[in-house]
């Protein structure tokens, strides 16, 4: 991974040119990776060395699955390797949700045998019971208490956003 945040060269551009994709393309895959990494609060690579990476993996996997980087494009996700965008791996979309749905079952599993779930807002370790009900709960994707959950739509509400 090269840590060289400069603008792209003219041989660059012409290499970029030549795989019929634009930066317009590559901006949007970038900004999602930002969008994602600032919800997270993780870091993520420079623009241009983010373009570099994309664009190294994207032709590596266009070779091995024997097609042209401009039609994979579309069908690849960006998946962080260790949490952050700093390294991260292309994969095919329905390979990538596969990825997560295996997590998310594993999370789900090990929070049913566990019988309890840390709320993210206070803290605090409770039963599932004190959790809002709803099937995202047993995956681990709502991760906040019926307590704190009413504390927030009532400051919400109380802010007019409701």
């Amino acid at each position: 991974m090269l840590s060289n945040n400069k603008p792209f060269s003219a041989i660059e551009k012409k290499e970029l040119k030549d795989t019929d994709i634009t930066f317009t393309q590559l901006n949007k895959k970038y900004n999602l990776a930002k969008q994602r990494a600032n919800t997270r609060g993780v870091k993520i690579l420079p623009i241009y060395t983010f373009y570099r990476e994309y664009l190294s993996q994207l032709k590596s996997l266009s070779k091995k699955l024997n097609t042209t980087p401009s039609q994979l494009m579309p069908l690849v996700d960006v998946h962080s390797e260790d949490g952050t965008y700093l390294n991260f791996r292309l994969m095919l979309r329905n390979e990538h949700k596969l990825l997560h749905s295996e997590q998310y079952q594993q999370r789900a599993k090990t929070i049913l045998e566990k019988g309890f779930m840390t709320c993210r807002h206070c803290g605090e370790e409770k039963p599932l019971v004190d959790f809002v009900k709803s099937i995202s709960t047993y995956t681990g994707r709502v991760t906040t208490c019926k307590k704190c959950d009413l504390a927030m739509r009532k400051a919400n509400k109380n802010l007019g956003v409701a």
